[in-house]
């Protein structure tokens, strides 16, 4: 299974022939079907058939569902290990936390690591990506290894071989494709990028293109950002001023009023004023608590947003 999961078109079998995506997985069902045949697992052959090879099932899993494109990464690997990172360095004190303080925690707290992690990486360049160092390790071993007498269809100009080591490795290389490679200087491993399609492994990222018009929309979708909030800020400023202006008109008729021992007014509007008075109490008790807000349910809306 784990070959029929690296199958390609892009790459050959060890006898040097191509094959399309369904050449790979009518082959892959065969082989899979002889076996569980061979020693009589057939409830294995049902499981198999319903779950993985199907022909509504395969291309889930097959690398060769994709035929003009080889996929580099297991996304799902990228996705599992966000979530243990997420759970293990972030939730550690939490059992089955409320919606809203994952989102809170994502947000405030990963987002921002994450962000400080490609600046360092890409921007500053303090850090290397850890899976260059890995590339250059193997790369080091594999060319030390002894070519044997087998003889398979490696392409230097294409960056790939027929071995079935190439077939399984991380990084798409083998000893047969390094060693005709010949030897290569450190900036190499800096600069070295892997591609979905031919050329496999180059110095030159197909990915700076595409990545200079992510930065352009960026910019273009910040600006209209910018332009929204700054109106928002606005609105907030005129609301501000309202409140603050009749704020203190109500206080200086508050002390006319008194000094002219008005009671029978102040009696009459006092309800008026207990939403202030709740909302007052409820600011003084949040400034004074001693312990962190788990959720929004402990707050109300009058301290939901209070900084």
């Amino acid at each position: 299974m784990n070959k029929h999961l690296h199958e390609h078109p892009l790459i050959p079998m060890a006898n040097g022939q191509f094959r399309s995506s369904n050449q790979i997985w009518k082959e892959a069902v065969k082989e899979i079907y002889d076996f569980c045949q061979q020693h009589l697992l057939s409830w294995l052959w049902v499981y198999l058939w319903n779950e993985w090879y199907s022909a509504d099932r395969w291309f889930l899993w097959f690398r060769a569902g994709c035929s003009n494109k080889l996929s580099i990464m297991k996304t799902n690997m990228f996705v599992e290990a966000h979530w243990k990172v997420l759970k293990r360095d972030f939730l550690y004190k939490f059992f089955r936390p409320r919606l809203d303080l994952v989102v809170f925690i994502i947000m405030k707290q990963v987002v921002p690591q994450n962000e400080r992690k490609f600046n360092h990486i890409f921007v500053v360049k303090r850090e290397k990506v850890d899976r260059r160092k890995a590339f250059k390790r193997e790369w080091k071993e594999l060319s030390s290894r002894v070519l044997n007498n087998n003889l398979y269809l490696t392409d230097i100009n294409n960056c790939f071989c027929g071995c079935p080591s190439f077939l399984t490795s991380r990084f798409l290389i083998c000893k047969h494709l390094i060693q005709q490679k010949g030897i290569v200087d450190t900036l190499f491993f800096d600069m070295v990028y892997r591609h979905h399609q031919y050329l496999f492994i180059n110095t030159i990222s197909s990915q700076i293109i595409d990545f200079e018009r992510s930065n352009s929309h960026n910019l273009q979708t910040a600006l209209i950002f910018e332009v929204a909030e700054d109106e928002n800020l606005q609105v907030c400023k005129e609301i501000y001023e309202r409140l603050i202006n009749t704020t203190e008109k109500v206080l200086d008729i508050l002390k006319d009023q008194q000094d002219k021992g008005n009671f029978k007014w102040v009696k009459s509007v006092e309800k008026n004023f207990q939403p202030i008075e709740k909302m007052l109490t409820e600011i003084t008790v949040y400034k004074r608590r001693r312990t962190m807000v788990r959720t929004f349910k402990d707050s109300s809306h009058n301290t939901l947003f209070f900084n």
